[in-house]
């Protein structure tokens, strides 16, 4: 079905993660990040006085640009990606698959 394709299935995604999130770290505030038209974060929020970056994928290519532009900018250690796809723990980005959220 078309209808469920493009930037729908990325609005979906980012609802359902963003929800998930709030509801395990209640008393957050979530920002968007933006450095230009090429280069953008989801969600960012503060916890336990680190900053933590949130990509959110609702496809298997899993570039994580932004996340990368992010860290190196504000010095993040750590960056969470989300999508359907395995977890995994790469160095300074942690995978965590939409099924687990």
């Amino acid at each position: 079905m078309a209808f469920f394709g493009g930037e729908f299935k990325g609005a979906l995604t980012e609802q359902f993660v963003i929800q998930a999130f709030f509801d395990a770290l209640i008393n957050t505030e979530f920002y968007y990040w933006t450095s230009d038209a090429s280069a953008g974060v989801e969600f960012v929020f503060f916890h336990n006085e680190n900053i933590i970056p949130v990509e959110a994928k609702s496809g298997v290519n899993l570039k994580a640009r932004s996340l990368k532009v992010f860290m190196e900018k504000y010095g993040t250690k750590i960056a969470v990606r989300t999508s359907p796809e395995k977890s995994r723990l790469e160095p300074g980005l942690l995978d965590i698959p939409l099924y687990e959220l």
